[in-house]
């Protein structure tokens, strides 16, 4: 017998294998994370990811996720660094990449607000006041001082 014929073999048998021997498994809580996120239970969502993050903080499914958690909490700077981390570790996911440039332009935009104000009628008297009133942003990314083409909408569900 050839002294090749026992690694050849070895090699023929895994390349053989169906591919999902070979992949990884997914834990079934980014599913349950990720449904939580959809119906908006953002703390439920937090202790899976954190959970999932304590096991392996290394973790790009789970530091996307925490990243998300972060986004509609409408803590923008702390999901950029966290999408940031994500792909640090995985750099070809397509949708990571399209969340952080989501998250740096929000952030962005944000910081050229100079400021907020209301007004707003609510239950018969008027109020003139901060997120109280709050229903709806619109938001022109390159308004020009005349005419507002707007390029995205968030309601106050989705910021909140």
């Amino acid at each position: 017998m050839s002294r090749f014929f026992l690694p050849l073999t070895l090699l023929t048998l895994l390349a053989l294998q169906p591919s999902w021997c070979w992949a990884a498994e997914t834990d079934p809580r980014i599913g349950q994370a990720e449904e939580r996120i959809e119906a908006w239970r953002l703390a439920e969502a937090q202790e899976i990811v954190a959970a999932l993050l304590s096991e392996n903080p290394r973790s790009a499914e789970a530091l996307d996720l925490s990243a998300r958690v972060h986004f509609y909490q409408g803590r923008y700077d702390e999901a950029l660094k966290l999408h940031e981390q994500a792909l640090a570790i995985d750099a070809k996911n397509d949708r990571r990449q399209a969340l952080r440039l989501f998250a740096q332009r929000t952030l962005d935009t944000l910081k050229k607000l100079k400021r907020f104000e209301s007004h707003a009628r609510l239950r018969g008297k008027d109020t003139r006041g901060g997120l109280e009133t709050f229903s709806m942003l619109m938001l022109d990314y390159d308004y020009n001082g005349e005419v507002f083409d707007m390029d995205a909408v968030f309601y106050a569900h989705q910021l909140v």
